[in-house]
């Protein structure tokens, strides 16, 4: 992981505050580049424009997730989409707004998805979705704070920059099971250039995502919920992540999810009522980051309008 091995060339560049030797002390900084979610199976739209309309309902979420918690500009990010189907359900649109912090950098992604679902038989619906989305970036010079006093090479104006970008994307759902592809952002550009020599500039890398999963009855009141999330940047290595949930009456979740080399999450999520759902998550740490913080945690909140007359008798999960 990325702060693994920079933790030990903070010494390098002592005039920066921890999280700034935490976000930029690499070459390059692959890694954390894209916000990750432990609730990846119930927040699609982040992953894959096809998705938008993709619960046959209006559906409104707000997510929040501060990671490797007790270590200095560890990523914190806040997560709001709204996204419905439309035209008979034939289409589906979305849109959502991204904060995410690393260390003195400050993302903002506001993204619009478009999203043209075919029926393919039966309750099969596949989803050929794009997406449009708008950049900001800003780094906060202001908050750095020295080790050794006042230090006149840092800057104190803080810089901005702006930069758009767009994806593609596939998903196919039937009662029992989804499958998706999606490339969110095509295009390869630096999205923030330092202005100090010794640091590089960070790039937004071309990623594509593939996910899938499932449901499957035990019996009349248990549901077993698979799930795979699948990620790759060329010239890196695969990121994979697996998920196991139960459903207990359609009311309670429970389950664990296993990122490679990563870490081991649970997941617990409740149905607050016919339409409002709140989920929680927490991911122990496997690397030898776990002994500088107490995990990462994660909130998510979700309400489905849904509407008796298209025959939706309880809230989806894909």
């Amino acid at each position: 992981m990325l702060i693994e091995e920079t933790i030990d060339k903070t010494a390098m560049l002592k005039p920066l505050i921890i999280s700034f030797a935490i976000l930029f002390l690499s070459t390059n900084i692959h890694a954390q580049e894209n916000p990750q979610y432990s609730h990846f199976l119930f927040n699609k739209l982040a992953y894959n424009p096809a998705f938008a309309g993709g619960k046959d309902v209006a559906t409104i979420q707000a997510l929040y997730r501060q990671q490797w918690q007790n270590i200095v500009g560890a990523p914190r990010t806040a997560n709001v989409s709204f996204h419905s189907p439309f035209a008979q359900q034939r289409c589906g649109a979305g849109i959502m707004i991204t904060q995410d912090q690393l260390g003195l950098l400050n993302n903002t992604l506001v993204d619009l998805m478009y999203a043209y679902r075919l029926q393919t038989g039966g309750t099969g619906v596949l989803s050929v979705g794009l997406q449009a989305r708008m950049e900001f970036a800003r780094m906060n010079w202001e908050k750095a704070k020295t080790t050794t006093g006042i230090d006149n090479t840092l800057q104190t104006i803080n810089e901005t920059s702006t930069k758009p970008n767009f994806g593609i994307g596939a998903y196919f759902k039937n009662q029992n099971f989804y499958f998706g592809f999606s490339a969110p952002q095509l295009l390869e550009s630096t999205l923030y250039k330092s202005a100090y020599k010794d640091l590089p500039s960070i790039k937004r890398l071309r990623t594509y995502y593939v996910m899938t999963g499932g449901e499957v009855k035990l019996d009349e009141k248990i549901d077993l919920m698979p799930g795979m999330l699948i990620s790759y940047i060329p010239n890196a290595p695969f990121e994979i992540e697996f998920n196991a949930n139960l459903v207990f009456s359609k009311l309670i979740l429970v389950g664990l999810s296993y990122r490679v080399g990563d870490s081991v999450d649970g997941l617990v999520g409740v149905q607050l009522s016919t339409q409002l759902r709140m989920g929680l998550s927490y991911d122990y740490t496997l690397t030898k980051l776990r002994s500088q913080n107490i995990g990462s945690f994660e909130g998510m909140l979700e309400y489905q309008f849904v509407y008796d007359r298209i025959g939706v008798s309880h809230l989806r999960y894909f």
